[in-house]
C-alpha cells in the first residue's frame, strides 16, 4: 500500500515498533496505524500522526458507564470503544494503562487534558471503525 499510494518502498527491516508496540517505518514521512477484529483489518495512512481502531458490534449489550458515558446500545458502545482505542494508538501509548485516562463526558479528555483531534467514524454492516487524526477529512478505499 505504501508503494502503490505514496511511491514508498520499505522492507521488513525498516519496520520498527515504539515501546508500546505501535509500528512505524524508519525514516518514512507517512504515519500509519493498523487494527484488526474478527478477521477484518483496517490501516490508516497520514502525513501526520494517526490512530485507528475497529470493533465488531456485539450481539449482546449491558448498559454500563464507559469513558464517562453510558452508551444506549451496542453500536454506541463500539463507537466509544473504538474512539478511545484510536486515541491511545494516536499517542502510541499503552492500551492497558491509558484507556483508564480517557473521559468523553465533556468533550475529549485524555490524561486530564482536553484533546483537540478529529475522530472520523465509519460503520459498515456490524463493523465500526474510528480514526483519530489531525486531518479534517479522509480518503477511504477498500481493497
Amino acid at each position: 500500500l505504501l508503494k502503490s499510494e505514496y511511491g514508498i518502498t520499505a522492507t521488513e527491516f525498516d519496520l520498527k515498533k515504539t515501546e508500546h508496540g505501535k509500528p512505524y517505518i524508519e525514516n518514512c514521512p507517512i504515519h500509519f496505524s493498523i487494527t484488526h477484529s474478527k478477521g477484518n483489518i483496517a490501516i490508516a495512512f497520514s502525513k501526520n500522526n494517526v490512530g485507528v481502531d475497529e470493533e465488531v458490534v456485539r450481539d449482546t449489550f449491558t448498559a454500563r458507564q464507559i469513558f464517562g458515558v453510558t452508551p444506549k446500545d451496542a453500536t454506541e458502545y463500539a463507537l466509544l470503544f473504538t474512539k478511545a482505542e484510536a486515541l491511545v494508538k494516536y499517542y502510541a501509548s499503552s492500551i492497558l494503562l491509558d484507556l483508564k485516562k480517557i473521559d468523553f463526558s465533556n468533550g475529549v479528555i485524555y490524561n486530564g487534558e482536553k484533546i483537540d483531534l478529529n475522530f472520523l467514524t465509519f460503520k459498515q454492516d456490524e463493523l465500526v471503525i474510528t480514526v483519530a487524526t489531525e486531518e479534517t477529512s479522509l480518503f477511504v478505499t477498500s481493497l
